[in-house]
């Protein structure tokens, strides 16, 4: 099926969906680093060779699009801090005192937010098929997360780090709403090279004091910078422009239902790369997650149904 014959519900669907496929390798990766690099060196290098990634192709449009930069400097600078430099901070100050199930419980609010911030602040209608799939899409995470044993969620213990996971998954939810809001003279790939590039200054004073005052910067291995490589250059560049992309097709709220699929692809890869079992729990979960994400785009899969139909006909009329 060629890119065309997709409506653009249906295409924004499955960028998101690629997005979230993408994102969640990052944890198959950083699993190679996490010994040898703190959450902030990693977020730093994450957001400086991402930038520098992209610059070469989008150094023309910068220097030509100076002015429209410089005017719409301080948005810029608000949408990276929320989306590149405060969320990756949110997330390390989370890791250092609540644990990794609070953490993926807590990470999947994100579409929720999601959901309010387009409600109320932007007035954005949510059909009642929309929060059926939100809501089914959340239980299945749920089973996920707690291999199926609900009374788990009972058992957890609170800490400061779950408030801190809490608004980090806020603030990913308002950059899916704010990156709608990008300056329309720039062009996508631009306009991600900027807010990357200022990721890395939000996150470069933590990173210098971190060199200074607790370890010293070193020379990674040749494992290592192709690790580094993968999650600024492929993790973070692709889907950051598909997500993107997404958002300017279907909207924030069902993109943002697509959003709950990361935990199903994180446990998938883990099971291929990491030798883990899958467990019935986690099927059940990952059945869940799917049935709610396609419960909510079946108007969308209807319509590209229908519009397939429509040009098979012209077509046939035409021969």
């Amino acid at each position: 099926m060629k890119p065309s014959s997709l409506s653009p519900s249906l295409s924004g669907h499955l960028l998101a969906l690629g997005a979230t496929l993408v994102w969640s390798s990052l944890y198959i990766f950083a699993i190679t680093l996490a010994d040898r690099y703190s959450p902030i060196e990693l977020s730093f290098w994450r957001w400086v060779m991402a930038a520098g990634a992209l610059l070469p192709f989008v150094w023309r449009e910068l220097w030509a699009e100076r002015d429209i930069i410089l005017r719409h400097l301080v948005r810029l600078m608000a949408i990276s801090l929320i989306g590149m430099g405060g969320f990756s901070l949110l997330i390390f100050l989370a890791g250092r005192t609540t644990t990794a199930t609070n953490m993926s419980l807590l990470a999947t609010t994100a579409p929720i937010f999601i959901a309010l911030i387009c409600r109320f602040a932007l007035r954005e209608p949510l059909s009642g098929q929309q929060v059926i799939g939100l809501l089914v899409a959340a239980c299945g995470v749920v089973v996920l997360v707690t291999k199926g044993d609900i009374a788990h969620l009972f058992s957890l213990s609170l800490t400061g780090g779950d408030l801190w996971m809490l608004c980090a998954s806020m603030c990913f939810g308002l950059y899916s709403v704010l990156v709608r809001f990008r300056p329309p003279q720039l062009g996508p790939s631009a306009f991600l090279c900027i807010i990357m590039g200022m990721g890395a200054l939000w996150t470069l004073p933590l990173a210098l004091w971190q060199w200074l005052c607790v370890k010293p910067l070193f020379m990674p291995t040749w494992t290592e910078a192709l690790s580094l490589v993968y999650i600024s250059a492929v993790a973070s560049v692709i889907p950051f422009l598909l997500w993107n992309k997404a958002i300017e097709l279907i909207g924030a709220v069902r993109a943002g239902v697509v959003y709950y699929s990361l935990p199903f692809f994180s446990y998938l890869l883990a099971l291929v790369f990491l030798g883990e079992r899958l467990a019935l729990s986690q099927a059940l979960g990952g059945v869940l997650i799917i049935g709610g994400i396609v419960f909510s785009t079946l108007q969308a899969i209807r319509r590209a149904g229908e519009s397939k139909a429509i040009r098979a006909a012209a077509r046939k009329e035409g021969e």
